[in-house]
């Protein structure tokens, strides 16, 4: 009897623990608007979306890992999936979720559109497919730290005196017939010199699920669709953890769908890039490349 109790109360204090760590994983506190400036350097989520487990060793956050060959079959096999197809858009419309969150709540921010010369960023309207398994937001890279080199540059041109990385990882979750979907946004802040100052976790299960029929059978692009909602529940997360008081964002803008050109529009828009840097004028450009005016003056503006 004094066994049972014992083990009953061990149990009692590993789901305490499990419960306790679900939404976050515990760090050092720090204030986001202690900071003059804060540098978003990278935001990128994994290019699929596997079921998650908690069944791995007793552990409360398994890792979900992936071989690169194993991987790539599934991606070639699964291409036409909506889970893996719209994995740069979720990517993208997370790193816009985590922008205007922090906007929102006063913290000055540096990202791909307003400081996008800096090197440390991609091409405004480009984003960077790492390994084939995770996908980066628009303007970012796939990165969980920066070196010397890109913190000197970002420095140098924000004059930012902090450096915020985050992972989204993107699971699934059946339960009572139904299939949910689970957010975890791993954060990394640093200093200006490269010296993490905080890290966390925050997980977010979906307010709504889809049914799941027989297998896994089950819709979906609706499963997708609840992805811009988790997120934004587990950066409020982050948001209030990582002030004295913040506000929560009830919904935020996501980025406008990126244009797609031909092959040849391509060109003509790499030559008109050209000859905007040597100096020729939009309407001389739009006439010899013909292209509409509004394209090239906005490549003129990039």
């Amino acid at each position: 009897m004094k066994i049972r109790f014992v083990k009953r109360i061990f149990e009692a204090a590993v789901l305490s623990a499990v419960l306790s760590g679900f939404f976050s994983c515990a760090s050092t506190s720090v204030n986001l608007r202690d900071y003059k400036r804060t540098a978003i350097v990278s935001v990128y989520g994994n290019s699929m979306i596997p079921w998650y487990s908690n069944n791995i060793r007793g552990s409360a956050e398994p890792e979900y890992t992936e071989g690169i060959i194993s991987g790539a079959i599934n991606r070639a096999v699964n291409e036409g999936d909506p889970e893996v197809y719209l994995a740069g858009k979720r990517a993208e419309n997370a790193a816009a979720a985590l922008e205007q969150a922090l906007l929102s709540n006063g913290v000055d921010v540096v990202s791909p559109s307003s400081f996008p010369d800096c090197k440390v960023y991609v091409k405004p309207d480009g984003a960077e497919k790492k390994s084939a398994s995770k996908y980066s937001g628009r303007g970012y890279r796939v990165l969980d730290s920066a070196s010397k080199k890109y913190r000197t540059d970002l420095v140098e041109k924000t004059s930012c005196d902090s450096m915020l990385f985050a992972n989204f990882k993107f699971e699934k979750m059946q339960k009572s017939g139904a299939v949910w979907l689970r957010v975890t946004l791993s954060v990394c802040l640093t200093d200006a010199q490269g010296k993490a100052v905080y890290r966390n976790k925050y997980t977010a299960v979906s307010d709504q699920s889809v049914e799941s029929g027989r297998g896994e059978r089950y819709d979906h692009e609706g499963l997708c669709a609840l992805a811009d909602s988790t997120v934004l529940k587990a950066v409020n997360l982050f948001m209030q953890d990582s002030m004295d008081s913040a506000d929560v964002l009830e919904v935020f803008e996501p980025l406008p769908e990126k244009k797609v050109y031909d092959d040849a529009t391509m060109a003509k828009l790499e030559a008109a890039r050209l000859m905007l840097k040597d100096g020729v004028s939009p309407e001389q450009i739009a006439k010899w490349q013909d292209l509409p005016l509004e394209l090239v003056k906005e490549l003129a503006e990039e």
